[in-house]
């Protein structure tokens, strides 16, 4: 049996003004934090200037963090 089990995923957008919030109440074991790229902005230095933040506050409440781009 694996050592941890994660019961529940709930997928944010690190656009989302209330992700902090959001992840904290959803009781989830992890989250996923989803990042849009938009053509013609370097997408690469706003996410790592961007990104540090939004894990910081989707981890508040315990869950573990994963990313995904699109």
């Amino acid at each position: 049996m694996p050592k941890y089990i994660r019961r529940s995923l709930f997928a944010l957008s690190i656009e989302d003004s209330r992700l902090g919030e959001k992840a904290y109440h959803s009781w989830a074991d992890a989250i996923i934090l989803d990042f849009v790229k938009k053509p013609g902005q370097d997408w690469q230095e706003d996410i790592k200037s961007r990104m540090p933040a939004a894990i910081n506050q989707a981890a508040r409440g315990g869950a573990e963090v994963f990313y995904q781009d699109q």
